[in-house]
């Protein structure tokens, strides 16, 4: 691959107050990225299934999407994994058909800024099988706006790093208990135990 920016595709759906979380992250993230000038950050609105799954073909088509960062509302109800979109559109994960517009999205990161759809452990790793991803981030509970900011922060800067060679010397593994042990020693984290059961979670597709 010849030279250029690695990119971060940064999807947004809008966050009704209605549903609990005012939230929108596009701006913060656009300042956040712009110190660092190895990355183009890549934000687009998705309000609809059909506008996710054009931008998951888009970054199919890529390959300097190193990631793909998914900001909307996540469920969990008797039988159902719902990530929820504008005007309270319902992709239920636990179906194949919605399962499948995440497939082979090869060696990227997914990341699933969305309330509770990590505790569904069996969809996380569906999805890590279909998409490929070198790994899938989300969260176990509800996450307040402030500690997604904080937390997604910190993610990348451990992610890309200050200087392009330093991603490069850290694995994902090493990123995500270098990420918990902040959360937790920062009080971020507020859960009871969050060494032993982390608001952020993560599944590497090396561990299927």
């Amino acid at each position: 691959m010849g030279k250029g920016k690695d990119k971060i595709l940064f999807l947004e759906t809008d966050l009704d107050e209605k549903l609990s979380s005012p939230r929108t992250q596009i701006g913060f993230m656009k300042s956040f990225f712009g110190t660092y000038d190895h990355i183009e950050f890549i934000p687009k609105e998705v309000h609809s299934r059909s506008d996710l799954s054009k931008f998951l073909d888009y970054a199919r088509e890529d390959k300097r999407i190193r990631a793909i960062h998914i900001v909307g509302h996540g469920e969990i109800s008797k039988n159902k994994c719902s990530l929820v979109l504008t005007m309270d559109e319902r992709i239920d994960l636990t179906k194949d058909e919605n399962q499948k517009i995440f497939k082979n999205l090869d060696g990227r990161v997914l990341f699933f800024s969305c309330c509770q759809i990590g505790s569904d452990v069996d969809i996380m790793q569906n999805l890590l099988k279909k998409s490929k991803a070198e790994a899938i981030f989300s969260y176990s509970d509800d996450v307040q706006d402030d500690q997604a900011f904080l937390i997604e922060s910190i993610f990348y800067h451990l992610f890309l790093g200050f200087r392009p060679p330093q991603y490069e010397k850290m694995s994902l593994y090493t990123i995500y208990e270098k990420l918990k042990f902040a959360l937790d020693y920062l009080l971020i984290d507020d859960q009871e135990e969050p060494l032993k059961n982390p608001l952020l979670v993560a599944d590497f597709y090396e561990d299927l």
